[in-house]
């Protein structure tokens, strides 16, 4: 099954989150692979540091990555 967004009006850390959950499961993203960090995610969103910071908890609270650094 092909990964969906969350079915609901997204903030900017959730679009995040999961634009990176969806390439995690697709596949796009290997498991130990480095996902973007704030600051990329800051470059490629527009975004502030607090909301890439948040999309990184998001992934970490979802299991998704771990560590940091």
């Amino acid at each position: 099954m092909k990964p969906q967004p969350t079915p609901v009006k997204r903030s900017v850390p959730l679009a995040i989150a999961d634009d990176i959950r969806m390439r995690i499961e697709s596949g796009e993203l290997s498991p130990g692979e480095p996902i973007p960090t704030i600051h990329q995610l800051c470059e490629t969103w527009g975004c502030t540091v607090a909301a890439a910071r948040e999309a990184h908890r998001l992934l970490k609270d979802q299991g998704l990555v771990s560590g940091g650094r």
